[in-house]
């Protein structure tokens, strides 16, 4: 259901607690923590996945932090990016730099070597920067990303790959959507399938 400003009452009621988050309210950070914690898991099983050496504890701990960078740096204004996938892409990068990288400085790629490359994670990178410039320059690749995505994917791939992008499974997906699970794992699969190609 719609309201005024264009936001459905979910959008609004998550904006709310953001906002609340911003404010220094710890109960919204743990109601906001508890609606996510299928997409924190999902960051923290992947990272424990590659890398076996890590410790489960401050992995999560660290997932955390970086969901809670997210929730303070999300720009509310916008309306072409989800806050999940914001915070997932945020965890993703803090942990990958936290745990995966080695320490010593890289060459950074230019977006022609990204896209020749086909790898998208990159630009990512640095996704928690305090830098003012390296923020404009991330808050600009993800709305190209996410521009690419909605123009590739059609309405109900779009809805399935937000929602697996939370970290929800097929199942879960189904039942949000009341769709049959094969029918969300076909659009996933397509949706994946196509964003490999154009990407």
């Amino acid at each position: 259901m719609g309201t005024e400003n264009g936001l459905d009452t979910k959008t609004e009621e998550e904006y709310a607690l953001l906002t609340a988050v911003c404010a220094g309210d710890s109960r919204a950070l743990e109601q906001l923590l508890a609606k996510y914690e299928p997409l924190i898991r999902s960051a923290v099983s992947s990272l424990m996945a590659s890398c076996p050496t890590a410790v489960e504890f401050e992995v999560r701990s660290e997932a955390s932090y970086a969901f809670y960078r997210a929730a303070l740096s999300f720009d509310r204004s916008q309306t072409h990016l989800t806050f999940g996938l914001y915070a997932k892409i945020c965890m993703r990068n803090h942990l990958i730099s936290r745990f995966l990288r080695p320490k010593a400085a890289r060459d950074p790629l230019s977006l022609d070597d990204l896209s020749r490359s086909g790898d998208v994670q990159e630009l990512f990178s640095g996704a928690l920067s305090e830098m003012p410039g390296d923020r404009l320059t991330e808050d600009e690749s993800v709305r190209m990303l996410y521009q690419k995505i909605r123009e590739i994917l059609s309405p109900f791939e779009l809805s399935v790959f937000h929602l697996w992008s939370e970290g929800y499974s097929a199942s879960e997906i189904a039942l949000h959507l009341e769709r049959t699970e094969k029918s969300v794992s076909n659009a996933l699969a397509r949706s994946l399938a196509k964003l490999r190609r154009t990407l």
